[in-house]
């Protein structure tokens, strides 16, 4: 009895181990997006490197699948995402434009980290239809210092689907985090 006790403690810890530096990591690629997101402010391509960013940040996560990452106006530092960027019909439209979030796949965030010049074309030129940002698009971003809109708040939300090896606490555990910051103010 007490062994069988002991061995589910045991387990149990090392699952919660293993679950924690899955979100610690998971923290810091939602930070790395966001930083990336906010130091490229309205640039053309401002999505795609954060995306770049947040995918690498948890290339150190063996078995983890990334879910989804949403790139959303923030209206606050506590960084809360709008509920309807989060629903399923949201990710298979791609964002809200009411909303104004950008959502990306996991599996769209997979083909764009093996060929990213590849994929550079959906991110280029004027924001219309056919772009992969078109929700929120960088370029009408705000990043001038004294402008009357003032400087916009970048978030971006990152969800990972990571895989338990006990099987203790669930066949899987869903870690989803948002990191909030500034964009870097231009010059006028």
């Amino acid at each position: 009895m007490v062994s069988l006790f002991l061995v589910t403690l045991i387990l149990g810890s090392l699952e919660m181990g293993l679950g924690w530096r899955a979100s610690l990591t998971n923290v810091n690629a939602a930070r790395a997006g966001a930083r990336v997101g906010s130091s490229q402010g309205a640039a053309t391509l401002a999505d795609q490197a954060a995306l770049l960013s947040v995918a690498a940040g948890i290339k150190s996560l063996t078995g983890d699948t990334l879910t989804k990452v949403v790139i959303f106006k923030a209206t606050s530092a506590t960084g809360t995402v709008p509920a309807a960027c989060l629903t399923p019909a949201i990710l298979t439209a791609g964002g809200s434009s009411a909303n104004q979030c950008n959502v990306y796949s996991g599996t769209y965030i997979a083909t764009l980290v093996a060929n990213p010049s590849g994929t550079a074309s959906q991110f280029a030129g004027a924001c219309n239809t056919a772009r992969r940002d078109r929700f929120w698009c960088p370029t009408s971003r705000s990043n001038l210092q004294g402008s009357a809109a003032g400087l916009d708040q970048v978030g971006v939300y990152v969800e990972i689907n990571h895989p338990t090896k006990t099987q203790i606490l669930g066949a899987s555990i869903s870690i989803k985090d948002t990191a909030v910051m500034r964009i870097e103010p231009k010059q006028t």
